[in-house]
């Protein structure tokens, strides 16, 4: 177990934390996982690197229980960093920190230009022009989403968050206009 808690400790370097009082985080330079936190080894198996230095420092992590960061640094190993929660504490932590979905700390809010929107997702299956177009409908016609979503051969939730405005916000909601209204 020494071995392994040299092996993490070298991978790691000090630098400022985004919160002066903590100290400086001790930033890991090993492999890093696709969720950004570093990956170690530890009793043969892939661990995260901080939960490996959470067990070096203070024993065993208890069953359901999480590792997470004062310093909201994903590849932060510092144990005076660390402290035991729950899921529901870590969230709580997060939007007390103003990390959550509507919070000024929030990636998307924080760098907007870096957001992928519409049809600048890979994984878009609709486009500006349809979406404009199945919100008419739903508003001049009454379509349901489930007609629209068959026509499209796609889920229909996926067409009631666009028709919504959930998804493809950056399209501006289309106002009731009395020429778009066709009467029998």
């Amino acid at each position: 177990m020494q071995k392994s808690l040299i092996r993490v400790k070298s991978k790691t370097i000090e630098e400022p934390c985004q919160y002066l009082e903590l100290g400086n985080c001790w930033r890991y330079t090993g492999a890093i996982a696709s969720s950004g936190y570093g990956q170690s080894w530890l009793h043969g198996k892939v661990i995260t690197a901080h939960r490996a230095m959470w067990i070096f420092a203070f024993g065993p992590i208890p069953k359901k229980m999480f590792v997470c960061h004062k310093c909201d640094n994903r590849r932060c190993c510092n144990p005076d960093h660390l402290f035991l929660g729950t899921q529901k504490d870590n969230i709580q932590d997060m939007f007390a920190k103003g990390r959550g979905w509507e919070g000024d700390k929030n990636w998307t809010r924080k760098n907007p230009e870096k957001v992928m929107r519409g049809v600048d997702q890979p994984k878009a299956k609709l486009n500006d022009e349809i979406v404009i177009e199945l919100r008419r409908r739903r508003m001049v016609n009454g379509d349901t989403y489930t007609s629209m979503a068959r026509e499209l051969g796609m889920d229909k939730s996926v067409i009631r968050r666009a028709v919504l405005g959930i998804n493809w916000t950056h399209i501006k909601p289309l106002t009731l206009n009395i020429e778009n209204v066709s009467f029998l």
